[in-house]
Order: C-alpha cells, then structure tokens, then sequence
C-alpha cells in the first residue's frame, strides 16, 4: 500500500542500500559497474565533462595531471570518479575515448578514472545536474576547474594570469 509505514521503510531501507553501494569509505563515487561519460554545457561555465544524472566532473590542479592527490577530507568533499572492480567506462559524443584510462586511488584502493591524465573528481555541493558550483573554488589545498571534453581544465581568463 503507497505511503504506508511499510512502504516507507521499504523506500528508506533501498535509499541507503543505493547510498553505500555508491560511495566507499573514502568517499569516491562508484556506480554499478558503468560509468558513462558525456559533454554537455554546465552553468555558465560552458562545455564540460559529466557523469551519468548531468554531474560535472574536475579536476584538481595539484594533482598535476598525473596522480590523485585529493584523499581523506579533501575526498569527502570532492569524491573521486572511481570505476569499480570489472567496471567499464563508456563514452558519449564529444568525449574522446582515446584520453580516458584509470590510476590507482591512493585514498580507497580501486581505480580512479582520468581524461588526458587528470583524475576526476565530482564536488558535493553541485546537488543538480549540469551546476558547477565547485568551479574555480581554492578549497582544500588548491584550485578545482571542471573539466573540458579537449582534456583540459576550463580555466577562465582572469583566473590563468
């Protein structure tokens, strides 16, 4: 019966299930197995990387477009695109498949998702699809720039000098 307290409890029991199965301790996001990566404009930034549901995907500067550098608080914040065990990525149009590999995550074990070597990560704040509110942020021991489907970070003018 819809509403009732079983229902309800049903509902809430399948939420959480849904929200452990998505996260690790670490905080990185991991799907079922897929991860789907798409271009499409985000706020007013413009054209940028997002995983399935339309959330933008960045990247943190000092990771130095090599290593995941963001782990412990810094992950919480900024969970890193994490594939899981078996996992597949699968690439939409204007995504390059050719940029797309994974590096190990320092923070959870697994796998972390890159494009053109840049880990990506998701910030908690952007809670509808296609926001950027993490963009050009200083938090947690650097700046954090969406990422652009050319493989570079989408820097604004007059924050790159």
């Amino acid at each position: 019966m819809p509403g009732s307290p079983k229902s309800l409890a049903a509902a809430m029991a399948l939420a959480m299930v849904l929200t452990m199965t998505s996260c690790n301790s670490g905080g990185a996001i991991m799907g079922s197995g897929e991860v789907v990566l798409d271009a499409h404009p985000v706020g007013r930034v413009g054209t940028a990387l997002v995983v399935t549901g339309g959330f933008a995907l960045y990247v943190f500067l000092p990771d130095e477009h090599s290593r995941v550098t963001c782990v412990s608080r810094c992950a919480e914040i900024w969970p890193p695109l994490q594939l899981a065990p078996h996992g597949r990525i699968v690439t939409g149009p204007g995504v390059d498949r050719n940029l797309v590999a994974t590096v190990p995550d320092p923070g959870g074990g697994g796998r972390v998702v890159t494009y053109d070597g840049w880990p990506l990560y998701r910030y908690i704040s952007d809670t509808a699809p296609y926001e950027a509110a993490g963009q050009g942020l200083n938090l947690n021991g650097g700046p954090w720039y969406v990422m652009a489907p050319t493989g570079q970070p989408l820097i604004p003018r007059s924050a790159s000098g």
